[in-house]
């Protein structure tokens, strides 16, 4: 998974910052849960 993901978030690094990463990576877990919750019901 890293071999997939490394290049991408370099990608993302080199033309936006590291401010894109660190919110895609905060947002996921709560899209987790938002998921969860939707198919729970």
């Amino acid at each position: 998974m890293q071999a997939v993901t490394s290049p991408l978030v370099g990608r993302m690094v080199d033309l936006y910052g590291f401010d894109p990463v660190c919110w895609v990576t905060a947002g996921l877990p709560l899209l987790g849960v938002l998921v969860l919750y939707s198919t729970c019901e």
